[in-house]
């Protein structure tokens, strides 16, 4: 499901030596030749598949303009190709919202007589535990975006990144303003459980969940005609392999319990024994059924408090060689650690959360923008294979094929 927000960037706020924004405003120190007496604004900013991104958890549309800090922009001579807006390069005009809509860069800028070609990325600052550098160049009116990358392994650090452009904007088009349409250049990963319909498993306690030698650098590319990577969905780039781990503080519960996931018994009431003495009141009309098929949240990325889904890289990463295993601890191949105990009826039946972990080997396809669920299913067997693949977006565009659910 797409969702799009928009949102007024107000770049008339108040400023030393402005009493408003009017197109009537004199450019102060007098108006150089070509140019405008508009500043360049920017408004009606949306976001393709979700709203503008956060750390550690994507947005929705009711929190997008709290959590939306600040993005980096550059505008380019349409005729030209020179660099008109930005410091550099490198470093582009930052311009920062105050969490209710309104929007401001300083210094100001106005328009010259040439239309103006703009990127854009956010957001502006580099993740904690992380980095994001970015370069520019324009050739032939077309602006790249280059960005290196290395992805925080703390999830609460890590952020959505998205990059957005506006192609050939005139001084008189949208009063000023420039429109912008983000979109997201990472992959989204959150986690479910689910309990199988044989009940051979009642209770899972759960004290760590790893994605392990996964990508964690490349090289980002976007450019304004294009779109990302010249109109790939896979980074030019990518490598250094790192573990990305939520531990049972990350995810939303430690211990699950199978009642928890129960449709209960419906019993019979003193109405059905009056009708038919055999359907004694109080017995069990219908049993409690075990909803199998209903997975729950490991990981949700519209929990506030809980800053648990992945955003990383767009790659694709061969699996560990070896078969599933406990306490294998693969030197090479993507793979999944999962920490839990497993129970029936009190008694363990499987792994040890403080001791063992449990490791599945897990091949990766992900492409940008996409949201990947992943879904492990408690049935007590001492292995973990792929089983069948699920599809579900949140705000994201859907994955298609989904991950396997994942059983032990």
């Amino acid at each position: 499901m797409k969702k799009i927000f928009s949102f007024a960037l107000i770049a008339c706020a108040m400023v030393a030596g402005f009493a408003s924004c009017s197109n009537e405003d004199e450019v102060p120190g007098g108006a150089q030749a070509g140019l405008d007496t508009r500043s360049i604004g920017f408004y009606g900013t949306r976001v393709d598949g979700s709203a503008i991104g956060t750390r550690g958890y994507a947005t929705t549309a009711a929190n997008a303009l709290t959590q939306i800090g600040s993005f980096q922009t550059w505008a380019y001579d349409d005729t030209t190709d020179g660099l008109y807006m930005g410091a550099s390069a490198t470093s582009g005009r930052v311009v920062t919202g105050d969490g209710a809509g309104a929007w401001s860069y300083s210094p100001q800028q106005f328009w010259p007589v040439n239309p103006l070609n703009f990127v854009a990325v956010t957001p502006a600052d580099a993740p904690t535990g992380g980095t994001l550098t970015h370069s520019t160049a324009s050739a032939s009116n077309v602006v790249t975006l280059t960005s290196n990358f290395v992805n925080p392994t703390d999830v609460e650090n890590q952020v959505d990144i998205m990059y957005a452009s506006a192609d050939d904007i005139e001084k008189g088009d949208n009063a000023g303003n420039v429109p912008f349409t983000f979109k997201h250049a990472l992959s989204q990963i959150v986690f479910k459980g689910k309990f199988n319909d044989a009940g051979a498993v009642t209770k899972v306690t759960i004290a760590e969940i790893s994605l392990c030698n996964i990508n964690s650098a490349g090289t980002l590319v976007y450019t304004s005609t294009d779109g990302f990577y010249g109109g790939a969905e896979q980074p030019a780039t990518s490598g250094t392999p790192a573990n990305f781990t939520l531990d049972a503080g990350d995810l939303e519960g430690a211990v699950f319990d199978v009642a928890d996931v129960l449709t209960p018994a419906v019993l019979y009431t003193a109405e059905d024994e009056a009708e038919n003495p055999e359907h004694v009141a109080g017995t069990v009309k219908t049993p409690a059924v075990l909803r199998g098929t209903t997975p729950f949240n490991l990981t949700i990325s519209e929990n506030a408090t809980k800053k648990n889904a992945w955003m990383m890289i767009p790659q694709t990463t061969a699996a560990w060689a070896g078969p599933a295993a406990i306490n294998a601890t693969p030197a090479s191949g993507a793979y999944l650690k999962v920490r839990a105990q497993i129970e029936k009826d009190g008694v363990v039946i499987l792994g040890n959360a403080a001791a063992d972990a449990l490791y599945i080997p897990l091949s990766i396809n992900w492409d940008r923008s996409k949201k990947y669920i992943y879904t492990l299913e408690f049935n007590g067997a001492n292995a973990l294979t792929p089983i069948t693949f699920s599809v579900a977006a949140q705000d994201w565009t859907d994955a298609d094929p989904q991950p396997g659910d994942i059983s032990f």
